[in-house]
């Protein structure tokens, strides 16, 4: 077997991307999602970036540093700004384009402090602080401004489930949910509610809302610092902070939330026994993270043995493919099997909602149905009923649905040139890291395109950031160092410029207030709809018909029946009316159906109905 270089694998991936962007563009008929006709060109791009200095020496060349004074001033300006986000927030009554500005130039100076303060003056612990007080409040704004709850999951997981485990003191509300067997999230909001003596809302803020961006942010600088310098794991940490989907988490508030948390806590002590070896600390660490993840989520535990299973590949791929040398020789399968055996106990006597098979069977049984009638080459299933959905995942009919790629884009440019530098130093770590990657942007952005959305797709990309941040900050801390400084400083402010920016303005990361609200479905409610959706429940028994989403909300809660009314094609006696319809999108079908959006005008939608009730926000209209 021929063992390749650093630069013939370099340009070995350049041509292999810039291959398959031809075939994409061969094939695609302006059909293929923005990411594959995207990511080709800049994964090439990275490629050949690598190629061309890799062969320099590396160097400490003298870089521009922040002087001592502006050093010690930009924190407090930090501090100032996101105290005026806060108010801006609340005063504005809603997350706007101005405040996503607002919190990516934000995000811009702490990336700027993080990359050219001084080695004397660095400080991971005021950085990742002004990280976590920027992110605190971009997640904090949109649960603050928002009545009820953002998304549609939390809708059932916390006014019926968690407030039935308060009620009844028992898991019965979960006895038919999936959740009977990984109820960790809900017994976690259930014990705020009883220890702090608050409603379950506030209690989900407090519990939840709090752990998921300190911990997660925490434990990234932890996995960073374990490989990178103080300096580029606090970079990578703060990227990780900054993404849209790492944002989506922090305000759908739902059981991939603490699911997030609990594989970023087990990644900390299988690296650490990738690194040194089995010790008890090690093993009690990801037995009990294992445990605490697989007793919350399914699909989080499915992607955390996806990355073991990739730390097991990582061990062997390397001496057998011959590419790079062994990677390492702790046998992880004593961790991977015993994970996974457990993982597929709990999914087989999992139940289903609405099926008498179990999760696992019934999940294998729908993904051979959907392979056999769904299956092939750009036949794009797009979650359009999801929040978690991502435009970059959509054709490329709209110039916006680019600012839902741009962020994953500034990853895979500096991440390929991080995922060359892994494969040269072909430790184990980085190459599970490199593997991870590869297996989880695989199911994130490949099954869609060839339509599958079975294992959630969508649900993947907060967890592939993970992999990504860190081979981020990996490639951009090897490039400094051979390349020249005046480059070098002009690459690392635009990247700092743009990142915090595209992210807080991506989709993902509004879906509370999409910053398009024109082409993207609002995933909240005001408080007058809210009331006006309690007061219309009372009013009728009669199945309501509606957009897909308060459809959910309705019939989750248990309000009152709900049907879906398309514009110009309902049937139900009491159709209601929201006044967003007429200049926001709304979904009128089925996901997996004909799904569409549209927006539509009281008239339109009302036709010769009597208007019952009317507070400004819904209409109610009755046959």
């Amino acid at each position: 077997m021929v063992r390749l270089d650093a630069r013939d694998l370099a340009l070995l991936v350049a041509l292999g991307s810039a291959l398959f962007a031809l075939l994409i563009v061969a094939t695609s008929r302006s059909a293929a999602p923005v990411y594959l006709l995207t990511l080709p060109p800049v994964v090439t791009g990275g490629a050949l970036t690598f190629a061309a200095v890799v062969a320099r020496d590396p160097a400490d060349p003298v870089r521009p540093a922040l002087p001592r004074p502006v050093t010690m001033t930009l924190p407090s300006v930090v501090l100032v700004g996101a105290l005026v986000l806060s108010w801006y927030a609340t005063t504005a009554g809603s997350r706007t384009v101005p405040f996503y500005l607002g919190a990516g130039l934000l995000g811009t100076g702490v990336l700027l402090q993080i990359a050219f303060v001084s080695e004397d003056d660095l400080s991971p612990t005021v950085l990742l602080g002004q990280v976590l007080v920027i992110a605190l409040v971009v997640r904090f704004a949109a649960l603050a401004t928002t009545a009820g709850y953002i998304g549609l999951d939390t809708w059932s997981h916390v006014p019926t489930y968690v407030a039935g485990i308060a009620a009844d003191g028992s898991l019965e509300s979960l006895s038919e949910s999936k959740y009977y067997y990984a109820p960790l999230y809900h017994l976690t909001v259930v014990a705020t509610v009883l220890l702090a003596d608050v409603s379950p809302r506030l209690a989900l803020w407090l519990s939840i809302g709090l752990v998921v961006p300190i911990v997660t942010t925490s434990l990234l600088y932890v996995l960073g610092a374990s490989v990178l310098t103080p300096r580029w794991a606090t970079f990578a940490a703060a990227l990780y902070a900054f993404s849209d989907h790492a944002i989506l988490w922090g305000i759908y508030l739902v059981p991939t939330s603490l699911g997030l948390v609990f594989t970023l806590g087990l990644l900390v002590p299988l690296f650490r026994i990738v690194r040194e070896g089995y010790s008890a600390r090690s093993i009690v660490l990801f037995v009990a993270f294992s445990l605490g993840l697989v007793f919350t989520h399914q699909v989080s535990s499915v992607i955390a043995a996806t990355i073991v299973g990739m730390a097991v590949l990582a061990q062997v791929g390397p001496s057998l493919a011959r590419v790079v040398p062994r990677a390492g020789s702790v046998n992880l399968l004593w961790l991977f099997v015993p994970f996974v055996c457990v993982l597929a106990v709990l999914l087989t006597i999992t139940p289903y909602t609405g099926s008498s098979l179990g999760f696992a069977e019934r999940t294998l049984l729908f993904l051979r149905e959907t392979y056999l009638a769904e299956f092939g080459w750009l036949n794009l299933a797009i979650e359009l009923g999801a929040p978690e959905a991502d435009y970059g995942l959509r054709p490329l009919t709209s110039p916006t649905y680019l600012l839902e790629a741009s962020g994953l884009l500034l990853f895979a440019a500096a991440g390929t040139v991080g995922t060359l530098v892994a494969l040269r130093r072909a430790t184990h770590v980085w190459l599970t890291l490199v593997c991870a990657a590869g297996a989880l942007s695989v199911v994130a952005i490949g099954t869609p395109a060839v339509g599958l959305q079975n294992f959630l797709p969508s649900r993947w990309f907060a967890f592939l950031y993970v992999p990504l941040a860190l081979l981020c900050a990996l490639g951009l801390q090897w490039s400094v160092r051979r390349i020249d400084p005046a480059t070098a400083t002009v690459a690392l402010v635009v990247f700092c410029a743009l990142f915090p920016g595209v992210m807080a303005l991506a989709g993902p990361a509004t879906i509370d207030s999409p910053t398009f609200p024109e082409e993207r479905i609002t995933y909240s409610y005001s408080r007058a709809e809210l009331a006006a959706l309690e007061t219309i429940s009372r009013q009728t028994t009669t199945p309501i018909g509606t957009d897909v989403l308060t459809v959910e909300v309705l019939t989750r809660t248990e309000m009152a029946p709900a049907e879906i009314a398309a514009p110009e094609d309902a049937d139900q006696e009491v159709l209601l009316y929201r006044e967003s319809y007429a200049d926001r999108p709304a979904l009128f079908d089925d996901v997996g159906a004909d799904v569409y959006e549209t927006t539509t005008t009281e008239r339109r939608y009302c036709a010769t109905r009597s208007i019952t009730y009317d507070n400004g926000a819904v209409h109610a209209c009755v046959a």
